[in-house]
């Protein structure tokens, strides 16, 4: 990213960012970093591993190609299943874990490999939950086993903060049936139904690691009882890149 460097003793925040795709740095531009981060020139012009990855995927949806973009959000309403300690002998908190999330990256790789994009892409896939992470390791392991890829890496936010990657999935794991959702809620609720997924600094890690391509998995309404993922949500629905679970099929199918 900018980054930042020290000048007399003072830290200064740089403006210029040199990892991600424009339109994959505009909404943590706008919302992280008011509107200051700027995509250096030479981005536009690297060579994308993913090859025409993301074109055959739109073309599947017929989207027009002025709204395609390396990114997309997409809307999975799983349910939560709670780890305890005890169960994960790991000590720590609880943690959390959903299964269609799982369901939906395990779908998006198979589409990758299926393309001959896992041989030339880095592909990363984060998730605030270390339960989550575990169970998306297993589930990918014949995967890393019948595939030659470049890289297939999973990871909690804490682990990837400082790398970054060509394609990213990002699991986001809290969800809610729409109808226990509330339009007015607390803090101890937001506490409660959103934990690690409403904290910025731990979403701005996750949505600045990709280079190429950046794939968004959650539930869009409990979400968006939170002001920086509505902000998100809402951008993602006027550019067009705001998917259900079965326009994702078709996509990734």
């Amino acid at each position: 990213l900018g980054g930042r460097k020290s000048h007399s003793g003072r830290a200064t925040m740089l403006t210029v960012q040199y990892r991600m795709h424009e339109a994959i740095c505009a909404f943590p531009s706008e919302h992280f970093y008011d509107n200051k981060l700027e995509t250096a020139p030479e981005v536009g012009s690297r060579r994308d591993p993913g090859g025409d990855f993301w074109r055959d995927c739109w073309k599947r949806l017929q989207l027009p190609v002025q709204f395609q973009r390396p990114t997309c959000f997409i809307h999975v309403e799983g349910k939560e299943k709670v780890t305890p300690v005890a169960e994960r002998g790991k000590g720590g908190d609880e943690s959390k874990s959903n299964a269609k999330e799982v369901k939906m990256i395990v779908r998006v790789v198979k589409a990758m490999k299926a393309r001959g994009r896992l041989k030339t892409c880095g592909v990363r896939i984060i998730t605030p939950y270390t339960a989550q992470r575990d169970i998306i390791e297993k589930e990918l392991e014949a995967t890393r086993k019948s595939s030659t890829f470049r890289e297939l890496r999973v990871g909690s936010v804490a682990e990837t903060q400082g790398g970054e990657a060509d394609f990213v999935i990002l699991s986001t794991v809290r969800s809610l049936p729409k109808s226990r959702v509330l339009d007015f809620p607390s803090r101890p609720w937001l506490r409660e139904n959103l934990g690690f997924v409403a904290e910025d600094n731990r979403i701005n890690v996750a949505l600045t690691r990709a280079k190429f391509g950046l794939i968004i998995i959650g539930n869009q309404h409990l979400l968006s009882v939170n002001g920086m993922w509505r902000e998100l949500i809402r951008k993602y629905h006027e550019e067009r890149c705001l998917l259900s679970s079965e326009d994702a099929l078709k996509m990734f199918g």
